[in-house]
């Protein structure tokens, strides 16, 4: 899929600008004509009237269309801006985290889903020029009928702007992909910095990133201005065309009357169309400078849009599964994964029975957060197969597989919005009753309720404890669970009490569910059904924390330091 598709779906929209556009370029020709046959027809009252009267009802109606065209033109823009942002934001959102990976910071992946109105208004912009272009053309159609020599002046002064403009448009591109590429790193890093303050400051890292946050501004400074240098040149160059040719236009014409060969009206009306021809040459000036901006738009937003589905190397099934459905039983195949030639998960075959209690463990590195983003099927597998019930996941379409695999990550996402409104992220339907008992659930209704307005109150990750970010991600469960629920250290930021007592009553909450859990405290496993023991990429030892407690060392002493 390609931003294209947008496009088409407003066919109907566009012929009608089109066509509008078309009549008032008509118009915008005639109009000169009328003008100037009425200045010269001044001694002749009635005729001078009719004429006025005819130039009256050509701009009303320029005006009448023009105000037409403008409504259907921000529809068609609207719409066809925020069902691109639409997609883009499901692409994103569907992606693996490979796919997320080549991306190098989430302020170039904000800036891809906002450039669907940069996209959207260039091409628009490119629209308005062509046609301003058509009626530069429709002139100098006229005007090679009236005078061929003015004809010849003109099309050598658009010949001039168009080569001049051709060259320069690719140098115009560069510098300004450059330029926003170099505000983009600067306002991430700003951001970030802002993030880490404590870490910076704790740290005494705070003269490095001063120097390294200068050296960012004096690049996108450098950027801007190289890029403001280009347009600056191209204007004046193209001012310098344009009077030349202003200046030859008068000479020409004032001779070819008095030799006879143009009339003053005609003069009148081709003076009236330079301001046309001028057009025309800005608007090659424009073309350049539009298209230029339209391909930066188009390009990252179909890096995006090339992704067909969540998997990047197999199809989506079709299957559909409903969660009533759903046993829980999940089963890994021989799974074997790797990142840049580096086995991450190395022929992993296991069985997780439907509503148990399972733990990950091992040491920092081994694989324990990939093996869960390959069985919430967020990683797809380089070899082997995942079972859910006995069907292989990539048989099942993608809500199949996100309504019955529930992703907890230990860095949870927190929007900047009421705390109600993120519950409600979870269940729109969720009344007020449900949202404080699964706060209730995740030890949070108690921070929640000292909040200013409570439920109210608008929140944003850095006005919370990581504490408080996870229990807050963990309420939404309870408001929409799914039969299996992974937890990626989704309690690492809590103390053990609080930790304890979260997995136990959440355990509660979701019996009959099968909870997959990553742990680094394993003391919270102790009653886990069944544990894996992970050392590079491998499962190693499998069973219940009292017996790899007893026989395993590296898992006991795992255990001592939690």
């Amino acid at each position: 899929m390609t931003s294209k598709k947008f496009f088409r779906s407003e066919w109907k929209r566009i012929i009608a600008v089109l066509i509008l556009g078309l009549i008032i370029s008509l118009i915008q020709v005639v109009e000169p004509q009328i003008t100037s046959k009425l200045v010269v027809s001044l001694n002749n009252f009635v005729l001078a009237l009719i004429l006025a009267g005819f130039s009256l009802i050509l701009g009303i109606l320029s005006s009448v269309l023009n105000s037409k065209k403008s409504k259907i033109e921000i529809r068609c823009k609207l719409s066809i801006s925020n069902n691109i942002k639409l997609e883009v934001g499901r692409r994103l959102i569907n992606s693996t985290s490979n796919s997320i990976k080549k991306y190098n910071n989430n302020e170039r992946l904000t800036s891809i889903v906002c450039e669907a109105d940069n996209l959207v208004e260039n091409i628009f912009q490119l629209a308005s020029q062509w046609f301003s272009l058509f009626t530069g053309l429709l002139v100098l159609i006229y005007t090679a009928f009236v005078s061929w020599q003015i004809f010849l002046l003109f099309l050598v002064a658009v010949i001039a702007i168009f080569f001049y403009q051709r060259s320069a448009m690719y140098k115009l591109k560069e510098k300004r992909e450059a330029c926003q590429t170099a505000h983009e790193r600067t306002r991430s890093m700003i951001r970030e910095f802002i993030e880490g303050v404590l870490d910076i400051k704790g740290q005494l890292l705070g003269p490095n990133i001063k120097r390294t946050l200068e050296n960012s501004l004096v690049d996108e400074t450098s950027s801007s201005v190289e890029e403001t240098d280009v347009i600056a040149k191209n204007n004046v160059i193209t001012s310098v065309i344009l009077n030349s040719f202003l200046f030859a236009f008068f000479a020409l014409g004032i001779w070819l009357i008095s030799v006879d060969q143009l009339t003053v009206e005609e003069l009148i009306t081709l003076y009236m169309y330079k301001n046309y021809m001028m057009v025309l040459v800005s608007s090659i000036n424009r073309i350049g400078t539009f298209w230029s901006g339209l391909t930066v738009s188009k390009n990252r937003i179909n890096e995006v849009l090339k992704y067909r589905s969540v998997l990047e190397k197999d199809p989506c099934g079709s299957v559909h599964l409903h969660l009533s459905d759903v046993k829980g039983n999940l089963a890994l195949k021989d799974v074997t994964v790797c990142v840049e030639d580096k086995t991450i998960l190395d022929n992993i075959s296991i069985n997780i029975e439907a509503n148990s209690f399972v733990g990950i463990v091992g040491q920092g590195g081994c694989g324990k957060s990939t093996l869960l983003k390959v069985l919430s099927h967020d990683i797809i597998p380089d070899s082997g197969e995942i079972l859910l019930d006995g069907l292989n996941l990539n048989e099942l379409d993608d809500y199949s597989i996100r309504a019955a695999i529930r992703h907890a990550p230990q860095t949870p996402c927190v929007f900047t919005m009421a705390v109600r409104e993120n519950l409600q992220m979870a269940n729109e339907n969720a009344t007020e009753k449900d949202m404080w008992e699964a706060l209730k659930y995740a030890d949070a209704d108690g921070f929640v309720k000292e909040l200013e307005n409570g439920l109210d109150t608008v929140i944003n990750r850095s006005s919370l404890s990581g504490s408080q970010l996870q229990r807050l991600a963990l309420a939404r469960i309870p408001l929409r669970t799914s039969k299996i629920i992974l937890l990626d250290e989704a309690t690492s930021a809590m103390d053990n009490i609080t930790q304890s007592r979260i997995i136990s009553t959440l355990k509660r909450v979701t019996e009959n569910h099968t909870i997959i859990m990553v742990a680094h405290r394993l003391h919270i496993l102790e009653d886990a059904d069944v544990i894996f023991y992970m050392e590079d990429g491998k499962i190693v030892d499998t069973g219940s924390y009292s017996d790899l407690y007893k026989r395993n060392s590296s898992f006991r002493k795992l255990a001592d330091e939690g």
